[in-house]
């Protein structure tokens, strides 16, 4: 199987969005269970 270099860039900008999201969410759910205390 050959990997091309449009198939690498397509998976790290995967990665980076979802880690982006993930860390979005991330940050408001310790915000909201902050306020809540």
């Amino acid at each position: 199987m050959k990997i091309t270099i449009i198939q690498i860039m397509y998976i790290i900008c995967c990665l980076a969005i979802g880690m982006m999201y993930t860390k979005k969410t991330l940050n408001m759910y310790i915000l909201n269970t902050y306020n809540k205390l």
